[in-house]
């Protein structure tokens, strides 16, 4: 199997690459292109990958722990089993990708576009998808978000106590500067309630 633990691959052309259980641990592969390459089972921990070109390829049980990959296109990657937590995914391309049983926790989503894919089963603990764009995802089995059923029941005990005068909400002020918003029940939560998920 390859080894380019640390190596500088920025810009590489590896379009179609056989790179199965390749070692790219603490590699750079920024803006490289790996479309369509078999890295099966790669080990991409600590990866420096924004704006890489990583779309079609299969990173089926690839290990992504703490990787850089913002600003990446995974459009129609398979990302199977994969290991991936802790990375960074902000603003990346991830439309129509298979996601299946991966573990994504604590790694970020910022912006990124999920549209169509496959997150069934995967591990979401943690996880920050503030702005991603989750048209038409599958999230069957994921853990680390709450059912409908889970979100329902926190907004009726929620209210509960506010209606019990044992915690209350204030809608006549902003959020803080930076937000800039007022905001309703469901952008408050009482500590003596879990947070569903």
């Amino acid at each position: 199997k390859a080894c380019f633990e640390n190596a500088d691959l920025k810009r590489v052309h590896l379009r179609g690459a056989s790179l199965v259980s390749a070692n790219f641990k603490y590699a750079n592969i920024a803006m490289g292109d790996f479309r369509e390459a078999d890295l099966t089972n790669a080990n991409l921990w600590g990866c420096i990958g924004d704006r890489a070109w990583l779309n079609l390829s299969n990173l089926k049980g690839a290990n992504l722990a703490s990787a850089l990959l913002r600003n990446a296109n995974l459009s129609g990657t398979n990302l199977e089993n994969a290991n991936v937590p802790n990375a960074d995914l902000s603003d990346s391309n991830l439309r129509e990708a298979n996601l299946k049983k991966a573990n994504l926790s604590h790694s970020v989503f910022e912006d990124t576009d999920l549209t169509g894919a496959d997150l069934t089963d995967v591990n979401l603990v943690g996880a920050n998808l503030t702005g991603a764009i989750l048209t038409r995802v599958n999230l069957s089995g994921a853990i680390g978000i709450g059912t409908r059923k889970e979100e329902v029941q926190f907004a009726k005990e929620l209210l509960e106590i506010l209606q019990a005068e044992r915690g209350y909400l204030d809608m006549d002020d902003w959020h803080s500067d930076d937000c800039e918003t007022a905001h309703c029940i469901a952008g408050w939560a009482f500590p003596e309630i879990p947070m569903p998920g």
